[in-house]
């Protein structure tokens, strides 16, 4: 699932949010803050008191159950982003991306910034750098960011393609990315049975699905790195599917090890991306144009 799929709501806090919202802090930044500085149960109450200002905080709500927290300050000439907080059984599922996206295309909408002070003991200034935004200083306690979307590419919309589960696949799920920031989403093996693959051997692994790729586009299918490292890889990595294919996905899996690896149902045995393909029309040359390695290959450069 993509940013653009997410539907969440915003809603205005309330004082009885406050059992909720002091959870959400401990459940969000307490390992961090535990590692940095330790976590005291009565001073992070006190410092929580002291900031809880229901008027000046939203609560994020995903099929009706309140999930996270949104506090930005409009200070006409910026929007200063003071809190941007999940339940960590919703981190890593898109809705945060999709929360700054709404909040870069408002500062686009008026021309001007956004601004975060990110406590040390975060762990999201990755989350944050991803979409744009830039370090500009620090102190002790916090880092400075700034986004200005005036600067930013337009935003990339999700690209939606048909899918058609197949009967081998009932109950397993879809490919899907399995965070914010991957670019290949993993397919399940869909075998009815456990498949030994020996040393050597290799097995077509069915995933359950067929899908119709746009025109324009490929699906590659690549190993996962985790079962690479185990001996088990794809054997014609990338496999390529085609825009006009329409059968079932299959994996093509070589085992490259010394003992045996069994698929299991379920099991995560790849990953696919969806890339831009263009379409080449040939200009016949009498000559090509000179470069300094010419016609050097196979390991003209050394090793």
């Amino acid at each position: 699932m993509g940013a653009d799929d997410i539907s969440y709501r915003l809603r205005s806090a309330r004082p009885g949010d406050y059992a909720f919202l002091y959870d959400l802090h401990r459940k969000a930044l307490g390992e961090s803050i535990a590692a940095s500085w330790g976590w005291d149960e009565s001073k992070q109450k006190q410092l929580f008191d002291d900031r809880f200002d229901p008027a000046r905080t939203q609560v994020i709500v995903l099929d009706n159950n309140d999930v996270g927290e949104l506090a930005v300050e409009d200070r006409g000439c910026d929007l200063f982003v003071t809190r941007l907080l999940l339940l960590p059984e919703h981190q890593r599922k898109g809705i945060g991306t999709a929360v700054v996206w709404e909040l870069l295309e408002e500062a686009q909408r008026r021309e001007i910034p956004i601004r975060i002070s990110l406590a040390k003991p975060n762990p999201a200034r990755a989350f944050w750098e991803r979409l744009g935004f830039v370090l500009t200083g620090e102190d002790r306690h916090h880092y400075f960011l700034v986004a200005s979307p005036m600067e930013l590419p337009a935003r990339v919309g999700a690209l939606r393609v048909p899918i058609l589960r197949l009967e081998g696949g009932a109950g397993l799920p879809l490919p899907t990315y399995q965070s914010e920031g991957a670019v290949g989403m993993d397919l399940h093996a869909a075998v009815a049975e456990d498949v030994l693959v020996e040393p050597g051997a290799i097995a077509a692994i069915p995933c359950g699905f067929a899908i119709a790729v746009p025109s324009g586009y490929e699906a590659q299918i690549r190993p996962r790195s985790g079962l690479a490292l185990r001996g088990l890889t794809v054997i014609n990595t990338p496999g390529t599917i085609d825009s006009d294919y329409r059968g079932e996905i299959k994996v093509l899996l070589i085992h490259l090890g010394k003992e045996a690896f069994r698929v299991t149902r379920a099991m995560r045995i790849a990953q696919m991306l969806l890339l831009p393909v263009p379409r080449v029309e040939w200009e016949e040359a009498k000559e090509l144009p000179p470069t300094q390695r010419g016609a050097g290959g196979f390991g003209h450069t050394g090793v």
